[in-house]
């Protein structure tokens, strides 16, 4: 997909928890409650940056990966969520060695560019090496976690892929890079999510 998510009920209708405060939205990794969050996500907490209107509809929603994980599934019917085998595919389709692809941290040389949105409208300067030749249009939607950070900056996505019990693996693109890191985190974060075609 070319937008990032921004469902707020699971494929079954039920309603995707969210309103957490700072100090829950981290305690749902003891529950293993799926929850998002949009920004701002809390009006009684000051915040760096407002969206014009409601910044779900530009940059989605962000998601913990518990909600990455539920049965009842994210994406539409006919998507799902890549896992971290597929992001490698994209990015060896756009000329990272599979050497590359499979290790770990900012990888590769240009590839991250190619799927960032150009220009300066929701990326912040200087935007580095942003071509978006994909047509992907990757947005900074920044990340969620004891509060709210990097809007503008940066874009991390989750994968489908688990590591561990505490972590997963995800994506990230920088306002200042043109590669893509790739690593693991902890699963409370909210990160924001792409959908691939079956």
């Amino acid at each position: 997909m070319t937008e990032n998510l921004k469902v707020t009920h699971y494929n079954n209708g039920d309603d995707i928890p969210t309103g957490h405060s700072s100090s829950d939205w981290i305690d749902l990794k003891y529950t293993e409650t799926g929850a998002y969050s949009v920004y701002p996500f809390d009006e009684d907490e000051e915040s760096f940056l407002t969206c014009e209107n409601n910044c779900a509809d530009v940059y989605g929603n962000l998601y913990n990966w518990y909600a990455v994980d539920d049965e009842n599934g994210l994406c539409p019917e006919g998507f799902h969520i890549p896992s971290d085998d597929e992001y490698k595919q994209l990015e060896i389709f756009l000329g990272m060695s599979e050497e590359v692809a499979n290790s770990e941290g900012f990888r590769g040389t240009d590839e991250g560019g190619k799927i960032k949105e150009d220009g300066y409208v929701h990326w912040s300067f200087p935007n580095t090496e942003a071509t978006n030749e994909s047509g992907i249009t990757i947005l900074p939607g920044g990340i969620r976690d004891s509060g709210y950070n990097y809007m503008t900056f940066s874009c991390t996505l989750w994968t489908a892929s688990e590591e561990n019990d505490g972590f997963a693996w995800y994506r990230q693109l920088s306002y200042s890079r043109s590669t893509i890191n790739r690593n693991d985190r902890n699963k409370e974060l909210g990160y924001s999510i792409r959908c691939i075609e079956d």
